[in-house]
């Protein structure tokens, strides 16, 4: 094929100065055209050479990320310590699906490069969630409850925060944690809270119902006005069947 400069050198087309300009320009190129494509070729063999030579270096160093942020991410999202926490969690996670990128790339496993690939824009969703959306409400919450602690108004504490609190007893002993607060749709206010106890990582452990009036609130902690005796002695909850009311609440009504 012939390129259109020599076109219109052979031809002696005339035209305007500012295509002359481009015209000019343009043979030049054309005349370069076999220095540009040796750099071009010159830097292609250089990045293969640097390719060939760190890529199994990276791929050793990927061996030894992906597998360690694995497991230190899926330890900080199953720990579930707040927002901030699961948020950085995600963020080790894209840190070990980059990694196990590299060494689906690196080994030629397709397969493995894919999934990690798509698990990568996962994470980042999920950094995104926790670590901007998530981590904004829970801030948010913790600085109106310590607003209202220094103004005139009652003193605020977020619902969320309920689960996970601990309970203590009227002595200021442990004696387990807060699951989950009832609140009725009439009035808005907490029925009862479930609290558990005993067993080790949620293995054993049991439920209780204790009645809101019988407990202080506190923003760091639940207090029982009743003895720890008392609270033993409460009927634990049957998995999946939860009272409409605490059971003590139901004994007062039917006497």
């Amino acid at each position: 094929m012939i390129h259109p400069v020599l076109v219109i050198d052979m031809y002696g087309i005339s035209l305007p100065q500012d295509m002359r300009n481009r015209h000019a320009r343009a043979k030049g190129n054309l005349r370069n055209l076999p220095l540009i494509r040796h750099r071009q070729d010159r830097f292609a063999l250089v990045a293969s050479d640097l390719l060939i030579t760190e890529l199994p270096e990276l791929e050793d160093l990927a061996s030894w990320i992906a597998p360690a942020a694995t497991m230190i991410a899926a330890m900080m999202t199953a720990a579930n310590l707040g927002a901030r926490v699961t948020g950085l969690g995600f963020a080790v996670f894209t840190l070990g699906s980059i990694a196990w990128s590299i060494i689906g790339f690196s080994s030629g496993q397709a397969n493995l490069l894919a999934t990690n690939g798509f698990l990568t824009l996962v994470n980042l969703i999920g950094v995104w969630r926790w670590l901007g959306m998530q981590r904004a409400y829970e801030d948010g919450g913790k600085s109106a409850a310590q607003a209202s602690q220094r103004s005139l108004y009652p003193t605020l504490f977020t619902a969320t925060s309920v689960a996970g609190m601990p309970v203590v007893d009227a002595e200021g002993e442990t004696i387990g944690k807060a699951v989950e607060a009832l609140v009725t749709c009439k009035s808005g206010s907490v029925s009862y809270v479930v609290v558990a106890s005993g067993g080790w990582a949620g293995v054993d452990e049991e439920l209780r119902a204790v009645d809101w009036a019988d407990m202080n609130f506190a923003s760091d902690r639940l207090t029982l006005l009743c003895p720890r005796t008392w609270f033993e002695s409460l009927a634990p909850l049957v998995e999946g069947e939860w009272p409409a009311a605490p059971a003590e609440r139901d004994e007062r009504r039917r006497r």
